[in-house]
């Protein structure tokens, strides 16, 4: 007799180690203590090769093949298409397809297989691993957390796979999650289907002791890897400031930013690429403001969990006009924090950093979002999910 529980099973994404999983890793755990809320047995597999900072009962290192791609700058297209799925696509596809089988079998009860990260290449992998398994055993959940769609090519192999994988398990067992309102009506006209808005799990952190500070400095953060989207000339154009009080000022940021302190009093503290989780809860206590100068057409509609982290924890997060961030602090009356980065971004720094009224208003903000987003709210929409499809 089948049970009437589901298992959960969430993919890491197998080409990352160690604290490079970031919020992918966070997210996944999250979603475990949804599962527990809910009773659902939870796994995660992932690389074999894969080493994580903790060990996490739940992860199951069972799949091969990587994403990596020996010598593909020097390959041309086709060569690397197929070194792609030699080393790729064929051992990821058989491992995960197999492992999927034998728990399938074993457990006797139907399978959730939920990607919360994800482009063509992993989703092609996914659809031909789901063709091992009986198709009323499973149902494939996809979070569509980017904004990739609106390329060309992107949007049409996402609207193509979404209809192959309709064909292979019968219609209404995919089911199209996204986090944000914006994105959810954007996919929902592209793909002809409405898609289900969840919460941003990851938001329930532990206390940690802020790094040692200056009296009256106030610290800016601009976290993550400086890619082209998260603004790091915004930023270099900030540490050029000839504020006077620029003394005041230090500015957390990574190593590969190639950043130097300058010599208008700004101090700069560099960290590491990727921060551990415990680094990065102790760097997120010393902010006294996050630095998000992220790209306005990027994030028109996507979200950033570091946002809503910083926004979790009582944070100040100063974010780019026309984004999703932007959007979320005007529906809570906190415009202030809608930079120019073009302007004086040291005076707006000073400012808000001593307006209690904004203080208070990021504390209002801070427990509305830990009301919604939260491992409880999370489980809630995926238990109504899965009595929603398995009524089908």
């Amino acid at each position: 007799m089948q049970s009437d529980t589901p298992i959960l099973v969430s993919l890491l994404p197998f080409e990352f180690e160690g604290s490079r999983f970031g919020h992918n890793l966070e997210y996944i755990k999250a979603i475990h203590k949804s599962a527990e809320k809910l009773g659902w047995k939870h796994y995660a597999p992932t690389s074999a090769r894969i080493g994580l900072e903790e060990p996490l009962p739940f992860v199951v290192k069972c799949l091969k093949g990587s994403r990596r791609v020996g010598a593909a700058r020097r390959l041309g297209v086709g060569s690397r298409l197929i070194d792609w799925v030699r080393g790729c696509a064929i051992p990821s596809i058989k491992s995960l397809g197999q492992w999927l089988k034998d728990l399938t079998r074993r457990e006797n009860r139907h399978c959730i297989v939920f990607v919360e990260t994800f482009g063509p290449p992993e989703l092609f992998v996914i659809a031909a691993a789901l063709a091992f398994v009986p198709r009323r055993r499973v149902s494939l959940w996809l979070l569509y957390r980017f904004s990739n769609y609106k390329r060309p090519l992107f949007g049409f192999i996402y609207e193509l796979m979404n209809r192959i994988i309709d064909l292979r398990l019968g219609r209404g067992r995919l089911c199209l999650l996204t986090d944000s309102d914006a994105l959810a009506e954007s996919l929902a006209k592209r793909f002809g289907r409405p898609l289900t808005v969840m919460p941003i799990p990851h938001t329930e952190m532990r206390q940690s002791v802020p790094h040692p500070k200056v009296e009256g400095e106030t610290v800016l953060w601009w976290p993550g890897q400086p890619r082209p989207e998260k603004g790091l000339d915004k930023v270099q154009k900030l540490l050029s400031s000839r504020h006077p009080a620029t003394d005041r000022i230090r500015l957390v940021i990574t190593k590969s930013s190639r950043v130097v302190s300058p010599d208008n009093g700004i101090s700069v503290t560099l960290t590491e690429d990727y921060l551990g989780r415990e680094d990065y809860l102790k760097w997120l206590a010393t902010a006294d403001i996050v630095l998000l100068p992220y790209s306005a057409e990027v994030y028109a509609e996507q979200t950033s969990g570091i946002f809503v982290e910083a926004i979790s924890a009582g944070k100040m997060a100063l974010v780019t006009a026309e984004t999703w961030m932007a959007r979320e602090l005007a529906r809570h009356d906190l415009r202030e924090l809608v930079a120019n980065w073009d302007g004086d971004v040291v005076e707006r720094v000073l400012e808000i950093s001593q307006n209690p009224q904004i203080h208070r208003r990021v504390k209002e903000m801070s427990r509305a979002y830990q009301q919604f987003h939260n491992a409880e709210v999370y489980a809630s929409r995926m238990e109504m999910l899965y009595r929603t499809v398995n009524r089908r």
